[in-house]
């Protein structure tokens, strides 16, 4: 690989583990068994890499976000399983936890290949992309597994959707609870001449059901048929912190909100 942009590098890798902290890699370039890298810091030390990586005029690459660095890693691996998961293996990788043969089977496979937790997808252009961690995954009733949180963070570019749960473990097919942009969508009703009295109202209403179906059409086409969400069902409320839906960190309280609404899930799956 040619580094004539780089003017200087330093790296130091670590191959012992506490579990609390991981680093993914995306790679930026691919030479034969060089790679470049971007790192970004997560929950797990498993994978342990610092970098002083200085530049001059020349080198193109940027910083994008606080504490994300370029750096330089040799014969490291990564690749996805088939059920969605990132794994890598390399000299960046710990050789087990500290006396703890039990946890280090179950992080790490017999062909070496350290099973990160996160789930992800390697694109065209061969980066990697951290879309949602193991954990999230459902496998269908057809055997197809399905990463909500991919699907969500798509449908959340939409104007009209504030907030999404993808649904359909053991089911046929993905479905949806969608939370409206009761603010966008007031404006939208307003423009159309819709008369409506309440956000229950609302939803309720045959052109919102059309329009939101409009944009549920247009972000299934960003996915395969079984991650297309088939059906969906509106909320005539935000979810929050304090109404139960979302933790502190305003993730989503999976198994709160189907609670909250299984009538709904059972419309959904019943017809």
């Amino acid at each position: 690989m040619n580094l004539g942009t780089l003017s200087s590098r330093r790296f130091i890798l670590k191959a012992c583990a506490f579990p609390n902290k991981i680093y993914s890699f995306e790679p930026l370039e691919k030479n034969d068994e060089n790679y470049i890298f971007k790192m970004k810091n997560f929950d797990l030390n498993e994978l342990e890499l610092y970098n002083d990586l200085k530049s001059n005029s020349e080198n193109s690459y940027k910083i994008r976000e606080l504490f994300e660095y370029l750096c330089l890693c040799h014969n490291v691996k990564v690749k996805i399983s088939e059920e969605g998961e990132i794994l890598v293996k390399g000299p960046n990788v710990m050789k087990g936890y500290f006396k703890d043969q039990a946890l280090t089977s179950e992080a790490i496979d017999k062909q070496g290949w350290f099973h990160t937790g996160d789930v992800g997808v390697i694109d065209e252009s061969g980066h990697l992309q951290i879309t949602g961690r193991i954990k999230e995954i459902f496998k269908t009733s057809m055997g197809k597994y399905i990463s909500p949180a991919l699907i969500e963070n798509r449908f959340k570019e939409s104007a009209f959707i504030d907030g999404i749960m993808v649904i359909g473990e053991h089911q046929k097919f993905a479905a949806a609870l969608i939370v409206p942009n009761f603010d966008h969508l007031r404006s939208w009703c307003r423009i159309k001449g819709i008369k409506y009295t309440s956000d229950s109202e609302m939803i309720t209403h045959k052109d919102i059901k059309l329009r939101f179906k409009k944009e549920v059409d247009l972000y299934n086409g960003f996915f395969g048929d079984f991650e297309q969400v088939k059906k969906f069902e509106l909320t005539d409320h935000e979810w929050t912190v304090q109404s139960g839906e979302l933790t502190a960190n305003l993730k989503l309280k999976r198994s709160f909100i189907a609670k909250k609404y299984q009538e709904k899930i059972d419309k959904i799956y019943s017809a």
